[in-house]
């Protein structure tokens, strides 16, 4: 059954450990002064961006952060 994003994290926050749940939706931060995005990219992009994230040792949304500073 299709869930919505907020259906779909709701889901998660009950049944997903910490480290799946900011696997798949980012490093949970208590600052409001953050935003959720959301961007359509392609598969291979994706992959890559993974890949990398996790050898700088970071969160994918922590090596965007740092790619666009």
């Amino acid at each position: 059954m299709p869930l919505t994003f907020g259906e779909a994290r709701e889901w998660a926050e009950k049944f997903l450990d910490a480290d799946e749940y900011e696997e798949i939706f980012g490093e949970v931060e208590e600052d409001d002064s953050k935003v959720l995005i959301s961007a359509y990219i392609r598969k291979d992009a994706a992959e890559k961006l993974k890949r990398q994230a996790a050898e700088a040792g970071m969160s994918q949304s922590e090596y965007i952060q740092n790619l666009i500073k």
